[in-house]
């Protein structure tokens, strides 16, 4: 049974979860907040506020829309930036810092003569690729001009020098900021005040705001909801371009979420041990299945957005090589959909292989089928393998990073295989439906019971837990310093190892460096390894120490050549990280 509402104690504060848009067809990490949040408000009493950052949604439409799905409760409430400012009556108390009272007002466009619209409220200029928005003028619902968001201001028609006003009502310019983490800051600030928050932020786009974003009242925790390399070998290899920024400045977050434990160890082995990197799963419902009618053994199911990364082709080759009486239902919107109808056609199994589109309440549908496929490229912590165990649908699942091999036991609970092996596929498909029912049954009661370590009262404790703790982090408080990595050594050793030793200087020099790393960046666009550093004081010289580290042969081959390696200095002294180049300043 449920617990009731105030079983599970968050620490105090508001409750803020971060994410740049909720649109009409979302996947797994806009299901995953918006269930933490419900259980947030359910099981601990708590009120959230989700927040989001996108411009030209109609976010009366989409809270409408979510409550109706049953997605949005009371005591949830969805906040967007531009929503927020059309209702402020004037901006007298809204934060005056960041401004650029020098730059000069530019001119807003003309209502109607515009190349894009997005809606009523939104005006946009493009560039000559008519893609690229170069200014997009916001007006509030009655008309007025609420903000112009001007992205060509050094040379116009071409990227480059941004700069954002805020209007009141009258049309007088109020704020004027260079950068639009300026005007995200300001509206933070405006919102939260001075009262204690955690902000949860599961965007990876907002994450790289976030992590500048420094309060002293402002906990703050990033969720990892997908994989952080940009290849499927692991654990080392380049970072994914749209997480490295913010996966080498982890310590910029009270807390780091990866949804499994796999993950976390290998960004540990990857860029080193931190104590913020925690393991939170996502949670599931564990539906009712109660009078549920016998399953066919040869249906399948999909849910996925129809994208490349998801190889939903993959699937489709597999249940086609399988043959009669094997069916798979695809469930899911993208733009793969036309090429994806295409190749069900040529393989002759439109009677068979059905593209069912996009259903909000798709996962009803697992209770029907008999298994489910994953044949993504990676994951974070693949939602719908939970959701399916839950209700008893075998998962045959490609060993990707990350998510399957940390929940599937092969041919107990359901199957692991090779990661791009369409035929190993077809024949777990095969060996199901020819499983005797008895055998099956014992799967799917092996994938429920795996299923209900994810309940929203065991993942809730968690994240109580961990929230006491990223509180507890945040109240350590920083140290002031300065950090200049001066010269630096690199020898291989006759094992092969790389051997890194760097100079440090620390100003002011009664800082004593609590942990000192030594990271390198190789060839590969976005490599970085790092190790910890053994940390020798020059007595002599106050603040001046040598920091040395060894890299083992088979964690730096990957990098490339010794000489185009480069060093820097990570040091930690309380909550504060420094980081410096060799021969730079952080």
């Amino acid at each position: 049974m449920p617990e009731p509402a105030g079983s599970i104690t968050l620490p105090p504060g508001r409750q803020l979860a971060l994410t740049w848009s909720i649109p009409r067809t979302y996947g797994g990490m806009t299901g995953a907040l918006l269930r933490r949040s419900r259980a947030f408000v359910s099981l601990a009493g708590a009120s959230v506020d989700v927040l989001t950052f996108d411009y030209g949604r109609d976010y009366d439409a989409v809270i409408t829309r979510e409550t109706k799905r049953g997605t949005l409760i009371p005591g949830i409430r969805i906040v967007n930036l531009w929503d927020y400012l059309e209702s402020l009556e004037n901006f007298d108390d809204f934060p005056t810092t960041a401004t650029a009272p020098e730059l000069t007002v530019p001119e807003r466009l003309p209502r109607g003569t515009i190349h894009r619209l997005l809606t009523r409220q939104t005006e946009t200029r493009m560039a000559a690729d008519g893609t690229t928005e170069l200014q997009v003028d916001h007006y509030r619902r009655d008309g007025t001009l609420l903000a112009i968001d001007l992205r060509d201001r050094k040379v116009r028609g071409t990227v480059g020098g941004r700069q954002i006003v805020l209007f009141d009502r009258e049309g007088n310019p109020v704020r004027i900021w260079r950068r639009i983490w300026q005007l995200y800051a300001a509206w933070l600030d405006h919102l939260i005040g001075d009262e204690p928050a955690i902000a949860i932020v599961d965007s990876k786009i907002v994450a790289r705001f976030a992590r500048t974003y420094n309060r002293p009242n402002v906990t703050k925790v990033h969720v990892i909801h997908n994989s952080h390399l940009a290849t499927a070998e692991r654990p080392f290899g380049p970072l994914r371009p749209s997480r490295a920024e913010v996966l080498t400045n982890l310590h910029d977050f009270d807390a780091v979420v990866a949804l499994t434990h796999r993950q976390r160890e290998d960004i540990e082995v990857l860029l080193g041990p931190t104590d913020n990197l925690v393991t939170i799963p996502n949670a599931v419902s564990m539906p009712d299945l109660t009078g549920v009618p016998d399953r066919d053994p040869s249906r399948g199911i999909m849910l996925a957005t129809l994208d490349s990364r998801k190889r939903i082709d993959h699937a489709i080759r597999a249940v086609a090589a399988v043959g009669a009486p094997a069916t798979l239902d695809i469930y899911g919107a993208g733009t793969q959909r036309a090429r994806l109808a295409r190749l069900i056609a040529e393989l002759g199994a439109a009677d068979r292989i059905h593209l069912r589109g996009f259903e909000p309440d798709a996962r009803r549908h697992f209770q029907s089928a008999s298994f489910l496929l994953l044949t993504s490229e990676f994951e974070g912590f693949p939602l719908v393998l939970q959701e399916g165990m839950a209700a008893e649908c075998i998962p045959i699942a490609y060993d990707i990073p990350y998510g399957p091999s940390d929940i599937i036991r092969h041919g107990v609970n359901g199957f692991l295989v090779p990661a791009g092996d369409i035929d190993a596929v077809a024949g777990c498909v095969t060996q199901l439906i020819a499983m005797p029912e008895p055998d099956r049954e014992r799967m799917r009661d092996a994938a429920r019971s795996t299923a209900l370590q994810f309940t929203d009262e065991a993942i809730t404790r968690r994240w109580a837990a961990e929230l006491d703790a990223a509180v507890a982090r945040k109240q350590v408080g920083g140290r002031r310093f300065t950090l200049v990595a001066g010269d630096c050594r690199l020898s291989k050793d006759d094992d092969g190892s790389v051997r890194v030793s760097v100079t440090l200087k620390l100003d002011p020099a009664r800082v004593t460096p609590d942990e000192v790393t030594i990271a390198l960046a190789g060839s590969q666009p976005l490599a970085e390894l790092r190790a910890p550093a053994e940390l020798r004081s020059h007595w002599l010289l106050a603040g001046r120490y040598t920091a040395t580290a060894v890299f083992s042969p088979d964690r730096i081959g990957w990098l490339g050549e010794l000489e185009s390696l480069e060093p820097s200095a990570l040091v930690r002294s309380g909550a504060s990280v420094r980081r410096a180049s060799a021969g730079g300043q952080s």
